[in-house]
């Protein structure tokens, strides 16, 4: 789409290589334009990460692992049966020509709320299978429970997609922070004076109910009713076929771990994995919601394809993926330290496996950025086969590793899982000019050499152990 804010990101005149004064002039450009256009996903992603770690932590002091580890089986089951039907009704409304008119908007929204209902009650309707199945009791009334988040969630306006269409990042930024406060007080207050996994739960869909009534007075114009155009809902189906599968696919690779542990650990250890692995995450969310709310939009927008297109993402690529590999190398060399200082001393396991899973988010890095690109020109099947792979390294990888290394080989696996998505990633992006393999071996080797670096700088200092502490868990 030609002349929107998306485009004018990407379809930026050609530097003159012959007058290096104009060159660097226009390098600095860009990238402040490329940080300019960061900067509230960047902002809003800090405030988001920061109550998040905050609530958790204080959690952590009211609530035992073995909570946790109960309330990772059960998102776990809840945001696997909204994947398992996603038709990218986000996706439509952000990538197609009509998505901003309130025809179409109100499609997907009346899909939404219908998928929404099923799903509950599919969700509901299976609670005492799912009990059966990890021999415990309390899922048969806990999972009810998370079954009415989402159908309160299917009832979310998806006017919100049209400010993220249209880049309104800002207005955005404000609606997601104000919430994630108001949901942090309530889930705390409500945690302290019932310190069980209902008071989780109970938070949950009140915050999520708060959400979604709330969603509707900041997007007031959206004008959303319950109607289906036939064309549109065509749209919809005909795009989000790809969506569901690379959803589905992505789902089972994500959290085959949490499955896999969850009957082969006790709970109160699949707890503490938890506290790694969602602390591991912080990255990849953060560029899992840079490509979502900035680089698949501006893709989307952009009549550029191919070696064109791979040349005016490069010299914004590299910035933001090296500043990214310098943030994680310290976040790596420190990891350990992180768990001690937060965490009491029920979750210090956590400390050797934070270390290794903190490592294999650069892959995962690299290929969510990937990801956001293959969407971003229509090809959602390139990401669906490399989730695929990944899906396949676990599934075969786990068990194998279990039974000749126990669980530092299980650990072990699961932080390599991202490398296996990345280089199948590579090689579907290969075939649309849009790889960057040498630029991402030159990036990975930075990423090294900044991890044992900051480790050695700190170990020197007194703040850290020794480069091989980090490894503690092969030991």
């Amino acid at each position: 789409m030609p002349g929107t804010p998306a485009e004018s990101v990407i379809a930026e005149p050609p530097i003159d290589l012959g007058r290096p004064g104009l060159v660097r002039a226009s390098l600095i450009a860009r990238f402040r334009q490329l940080l300019q256009r960061l900067g509230w996903p960047v902002f809003t992603f800090g405030g988001l990460q920061g109550m998040r770690l905050v609530t958790n932590i204080i959690l952590s002091q009211l609530l035992t692992p073995a909570i946790f580890g109960m309330l990772q089986i059960i998102n776990t089951l809840r945001t696997g049966v909204e994947l398992l039907s996603d038709v990218g009704v986000g996706q439509n409304i952000i990538s197609n020509r009509d998505g901003a008119t309130r025809s179409f908007t109100s499609t997907a929204w009346t899909i939404q709320v219908i998928r929404g209902c099923i799903l509950g009650t599919l969700l509901a309707a299976c609670s005492p299978l799912l009990a059966h199945f990890y021999a415990e009791p309390i899922l048969a009334r806990a999972v009810p429970l998370a079954a009415v988040l989402t159908l309160i969630a299917g009832f979310h306006s998806t006017g919100i997609f049209i400010l993220q269409r249209e880049q309104k990042l800002a207005r955005l930024s404000f609606f997601e922070l104000s919430l994630a406060a108001v949901a942090s007080l309530i889930q705390i207050a409500i945690s302290y004076y019932d310190r069980t996994v209902w008071s989780l739960l109970y938070g949950a869909a009140i915050c999520m109910a708060l959400q979604v009534a709330c969603s509707f007075v900041m997007t007031p114009s959206a004008g959303l009713r319950f109607a289906i155009d036939r064309a549109h809902a065509r749209a919809i189906v005909h795009f989000g076929k790809w969506i569901f599968l690379s959803s589905a696919v992505y789902f089972v690779a994500s959290n085959f771990d949490r499955l896999y542990l969850s009957k082969h650990v006790p709970w109160a250890l699949l707890g503490v994995y938890g506290i790694a692995r969602s602390l591991s995450e912080v990255f990849t969310i953060l560029l899992t919601r840079l490509g979502m709310m900035v680089i698949f939009p501006i893709i989307a927008g952009s009549e550029h394809r191919g070696a064109a297109l791979r040349q005016r993402l490069s010299s914004h690529r590299l910035p933001l993926l090296g500043a990214g590999a310098a943030g994680l190398a310290l976040f790596v060399a420190l990891s350990d330290r992180v768990i001690f200082l937060l965490y009491d001393q029920r979750y210090h396991e956590a400390a050797a496996i934070l270390p290794v899973l903190a490592a294999g988010v650069w892959f995962s890095i690299l290929a969510t950025l990937g990801e956001s690109v293959s969407l971003g020109v229509g090809r959602p099947q390139v990401g669906t086969m490399a989730n695929a792979a990944k899906l396949a390294w676990m599934i075969g990888g786990m068990p194998l590793f279990a039974l000749h290394f126990g669980f530092p080989g299980l650990v072990a696996c699961i932080a390599a899982a991202d490398l296996i998505k990345y280089l199948v990633l590579t090689i579907g992006q290969k075939r649309l000019a849009l790889a960057f393999p040498a630029q991402d071996l030159v990036l990975t080797a930075f990423f090294v050499a900044c991890v044992i670096g900051l480790r050695a700088l700190f170990a020197v200092s007194g703040v850290v152990g020794e480069v091989a502490g980090l490894w503690a868990l092969f030991r």
